[in-house]
C-alpha cells in the first residue's frame, strides 16, 4: 500500500515537471538513481546518477518543446515499487507534432527513496505486469 508521504511527494513532482522543473529532489533520490527509458535504449544506454538524470532531461528537452504528464492512477502493487497510470502530451521540437499516449511509471524505492525510474509511453499493460514483478 502506498504511504500517504510517498505520494504527496511524487504527486508534488509531477506538478512541478508540469511547471517546467525537470529535476529529481535530491533528498529523495539515491545517488545512483537509474533511469531506464526510450532514449537511453535507443543510444544503447541507462542513464545513471544524477548526472544521468540531467542527461535525460537533456535528451528529453532536445527532442521535445513541450512534455506533460497526467497522473490518473498510483499504487504500490508489491513493496518498493510504485505504478503511476495516466497519459503523456509530448510536442516535437523539430516537427512541432504534438502527441499524446497512455502512459504508464515505475518508481522503485528502498524506504521512499528513489532507486530506478522506467516510464511506459503506450505500453501501460506492460507496466501493469511489470509491476507485479520484483
Amino acid at each position: 500500500m502506498l504511504s500517504p508521504e510517498l505520494e504527496r511527494r511524487i504527486r508534488d513532482a509531477v506538478a512541478r515537471w508540469n511547471r517546467g522543473e525537470h529535476r529529481l529532489e535530491p533528498e529523495w533520490t539515491d545517488p545512483d538513481v537509474e533511469i531506464h527509458a526510450a532514449a537511453g535504449a535507443f543510444a544503447g544506454t541507462t542513464y545513471k546518477g544524477l548526472e544521468g538524470v540531467e542527461r535525460w532531461v537533456a535528451d528529453m528537452s532536445e527532442a521535445f518543446d513541450e512534455w506533460q504528464l497526467e497522473l490518473h492512477e498510483l499504487d504500490e502493487p508489491v513493496p518498493g515499487r510504485v505504478l503511476g497510470v495516466g497519459t503523456v502530451h509530448l510536442r516535437g521540437r523539430g516537427s512541432g507534432v504534438d502527441v499524446d499516449l497512455p502512459c504508464a511509471w515505475l518508481w522503485d524505492h528502498v524506504d521512499g527513496i528513489l532507486t530506478r525510474f522506467e516510464p511506459f509511453p503506450n505500453r501501460v499493460d506492460e507496466a501493469r505486469a511489470a509491476a507485479l514483478s520484483r
